[in-house]
């Protein structure tokens, strides 16, 4: 991690002011690994003082060994071979002995003097190099180590040279501050504030480093320094401070002193908590309650425990805190499995299970709850040792509320030879319902096969898994007979939390198959029901043309039934974004329909094939009639022969036609269009008869009795139909019906019906649908009416007319003249005169420059400045 010191921008502008004024020191203080040395070198480096020469050095630990004078001799070392031979003072030459690498640049050595004289001597003659190389700032790095010569000399330094040498100094808080006043700079750990522009996860960084930057910087890792920093900081640490500090370690809550003394088996606990205080690894989280500073320093001191010491030591811990209040049970648990006690880690493990047992806990609480018991048993049912009651029970349990990432340890569960036949059903059963919520199909089969070894009210999740129509081809009266022995028991099942899942459950499998039944049922789902189930009713709703009851549903759980119905209501700005980040099959679907809208090809070709077989029916459903449009604006016959048979043929195969509101209309509209009116009759003959006892709008119906009395001439009846058709419809869809009527119309109303045709036009256009759009204005012009009756024809000079708007978005989509005359319902030749215009207004040489320049063929509204 980099630019960490952005923020200390207000300590770094103190220290600058204080180098540059002088007169006194600047103390930077810090502990260990808060920056010091990256602090200097960032205000070295500002403007206002990287002009001056540098002298620094560092002051080594006294393990090292020091000897006089060491960081300021090594400091001038550099310095005085950098600015080479100039005039000096002669008390300079008293340096030589010091300074023997550079001893030829500096005066001869004065007359030998006593050794008080001497040393007096020594730091005039630092003191006149100093001033020699000024403007200087001289640091001293690490001055807590710092020998009592180098603290002397430092301090005549301060006090002679002040206003002509800035002298810093960093040390650790307590000690280095040669007790002389000056500007003092500190440097705590990061905070939470600190870090949030830094990382997308401040608080896990926090805890796990304790905002050292030097650990900050290291990310989520341990590196290598943390060793050597912890080994530092212990050294010389008797044997109890080091006991309490690895027990403070593996306890791994802040607990206090009284436990930490017997988890690591001292007598005299205060006075090892407070000589471990001192060194740092420990902190006080609240009175009486210490921990380990950090995540990093706990790993370090764990990691050299031995084996047996582990083991031993989280055996104290259980002991310790067992029967403590506010001490989870999830804890204890860690610790039982740690210290080998099987016994007691089940015990914790059911303990974590009874805790999170409660009814009363909102949504949010619950999937936490869930998380938190399928880490406390997870790694209890890979324990060889454990018991098959013990491992039938957990498995069940872990079964029920685990999520996807589960799967590879359901499948190893199904066959352990442990599990009773009914446990194993159990686990069998969600592995089949992840598998389904995966859109994994072969879910559904064990789904069946486990729902086959249960009681009912077990196997009731289950059974309506396969009463789902949505899932697979199945012909919808097998879902019909789950549908009918879920709901039988449904009716006995107790009240509570599953009671409600099952019930909504339920009510929206009746739903998608538009059974006035339904809507008994969901006046019974109450509005606090979990997420999932109103996201899955809104689903229902939202398929069967029953906007307004999903609408409803999305407010309280938006899933991405709002993209579809986004759509058919107009609400098209950003929701390309939005349909591409939800990842989903409507999503893919919606784009689809986009690119469709606009005439772009290749992306609905692309969108529609990223729609997985799996699925959803309504949604393959909904494909396979853009399927069939889209072929029909390219005139492709066979293609769309093709997907009528795709679409028609999944439809009757799954028998619920409360979802033909998308590819029936499609395929009426394609047996016109071919020719074949006898099989447009027989469908839509076959839609009445299938939907008669659904309650479903009459949109689809009203559409599709207008496609067919359209091509059978009898336009007054197809304007009627149509009419009925967008009294009902969503804004965009409303839209397309108008179109419809006034198509109808232009042979008897002329007027009216082009005044309603331009109308359409600019929805059409303010909605982006440039497809749509164009192929009225080409319905205008082959019937002899003008697209621009409301104002006058204007000239746009050196700007992009809206039809030179729409040529450079399909330029940049790499067309053809002919795709763009095919989309724009234009001649090639008017085409072409419009690609030299766009090139021209545009100064560019090219038609494939036009990509380059706008590439984002979405919005492609009005030329660059």
């Amino acid at each position: 991690m980099t630019g960490v010191l952005v923020q200390r921008r207000a300590e770094l502008a103190a220290a600058v002011g204080a180098v540059r004024v002088a007169g006194a020191p600047l103390h930077v203080v810090g502990d260990t690994g808060h920056g010091k040395s990256r602090f200097v070198d960032e205000l070295l480096a500002d403007p206002a003082v990287r002009d001056r020469r540098v002298v620094r050095g560092v002051c080594q630990p006294p393990s090292v060994g020091t000897f006089a004078y060491g960081p300021v001799v090594d400091g001038l070392r550099v310095a005085v071979a950098e600015i080479g031979a100039v005039r000096l003072n002669p008390v300079v030459g008293a340096l030589r002995s010091v300074l023997p690498e550079v001893a030829e640049l500096l005066p001869p050595v004065p007359d030998r003097v006593d050794e008080a004289a001497g040393r007096h001597l020594v730091f005039r003659a630092v003191r006149e190099l100093l001033v020699a190389l000024a403007p200087v700032v001289l640091v001293v790095e690490d001055a807590h180590w710092a020998d009592e010569d180098t603290r002397a000399l430092l301090r005549f330094l301060i006090s002679t040279v002040a206003n002509r040498v800035a002298v810093v100094l960093t040390y650790r808080p307590g000690c280095g501050s040669l007790g002389v006043p000056g500007t003092r700079v500190d440097l705590g750990p990061f905070t939470r504030e600190d870090l949030d522009p830094l990382v997308p996860d401040a608080d896990a960084l926090l805890a796990h480093t304790g905002g050292v930057p030097y650990l900050v910087a290291a990310g989520f890792s341990v590196p290598a320094a943390a060793y050597d920093d912890v080994a530092t900081r212990l050294e010389g640490a008797c044997a109890d401070t080091r006991a309490v500090v690895v027990a403070a370690a593996v306890v791994d809550v802040p607990v206090s002193t009284q436990v930490l003394a017997r988890i690591g088996g001292v007598s005299g606990g205060r006075d090892a908590v407070v000589a471990a205080l001192r060194t740092g690894v420990l902190v006080e989280h609240a009175p009486d309650a210490f921990r380990v500073a950090n995540g990093v320093f706990r790993r370090v001191v764990y990691d050299e425990l031995t084996g047996p010491e582990r083991v031993e030591s989280h055996r104290r811990a259980l002991r310790a805190l067992r029967g403590m209040p506010g001490v989870a049970p999830r804890v204890l648990a860690e610790h039982a499995r740690l210290a080998g006690r099987l016994g007691e880690w089940v015990e914790q493990v059911e303990a974590v299970i009874t805790a999170t047992q409660d009814s009363t806990a909102p949504a949010r609480d619950s999937a936490a709850g869930a998380s938190v018991v399928v880490e406390a048993i997870e790694p209890l049912l890979a324990e060889p040792a454990l018991s098959a009651a013990d491992l039938c029970r957990l498995a069940v349990r872990y079964a029920g509320v685990v999520g996807v990432g589960g799967l590879p340890v359901l499948t190893k569960l199904v066959g352990d030879a442990r599990l009773t036949e009914s446990a194993r059903a159990e686990v069998r059963l969600g592995r089949g319902l992840l598998l389904v919520r995966a859109g994994v199909y072969e879910g559904v089969g064990e789904v069946r096969r486990a729902v086959a070894g249960l009681r009912p009210e077990v196997a009731a999740r289950g059974m309506v898994v396969l009463a789902a129509p949505t899932l697979g081809s199945r012909p919808l009266a097998e879902n019909l007979e789950w549908m009918d022995r879920s709901e039988r028991v449904l009716a006995r099942y107790p009240e509570g939390p599953g009671r409600t899942t099952l019930l909504a459950a339920v009510a929206t499998n009746r739903l998608h198959t538009a059974d006035p039944v339904a809507w008994d049922m969901l006046a019974m789902v109450p509005a606090h029901a979990d997420t999932a189930d109103h996201r899955a009713i809104a689903e229902a709703a939202c398929w069967i043309g029953h906007r307004d009851l999903a609408r409803a549903h999305l407010r309280r759980a938006p899933g991405p039934a709002a993209l579809v119905l986004d759509f058919h209501s107009g609400q098209w700005t950003g929701l390309a974004e939005r349909a591409a980040a939800s990842r989903s099959a409507e999503g893919a679907l919606v784009l689809a329909w986009l690119a469709l809208a606009t005439g772009d090809w290749a992306g609905a070709e692309r969108n529609l094939a990223a729609i997985s077989a799996d699925a959803i029916v309504p949604v393959l459903l909904a494909a396979h009639a853009t399927a069939i449009r889209m072929w029909l604006h390219r005139d492709r016959s066979e293609e769309v022969e093709d997907a009528v048979k795709l679409g028609l043929g999944l439809l009757r195969d799954k028998g619920n036609w409360a979802w033909a509101g998308e590819v029936v209309p499609a395929a009426v509209a394609a047996l016109c269009r071919l020719g074949r009116l006898d099989d447009a009759r027989r469908l839509v003959a076959e839609l009445l008869r299938c939907t008669a006892s659904m309650n479903l709008p009459s949109i689809v119906a009203d559409e599709c009795r207008g496609l067919v009395a359209e091509a059978d001439g009898d336009v007054e009846t197809a304007a009627a139909h149509y009419t009925l058709a967008r009294q009902g419809s969503p804004r965009y869809t409303a839209t397309r019906h108008a179109e419809s009527t006034a198509r109808c119309r232009l042979r008897t109303h002329r007027t009216a019906a082009t005044a309603d045709l331009l109308t359409v036009v600019d929805t059409l256009e303010h909605l982006g649908a440039t497809l749509d759009a164009n192929r009225c204005r080409h319905l205008l012009r082959d019937n002899g009416s003008i697209p621009h009756l409301r104002r006058g024809r204007r000239s746009y000079g050196d700007q992009l007319s809206p039809r030179e708007r729409d040529v450079v978005r399909l330029l940049a989509q790499h067309r053809s003249n002919q795709d763009i005359a095919d989309v724009l319902f234009l001649s090639r030749r008017t085409v072409e005169q419009h690609v030299a215009n766009v090139l021209r207004k545009l100064h560019l040489d090219s038609r494939h420059e036009v990509a380059r320049t706008f590439p984002d063929t979405l919005t492609v509204s009005r030329p660059p400045a």
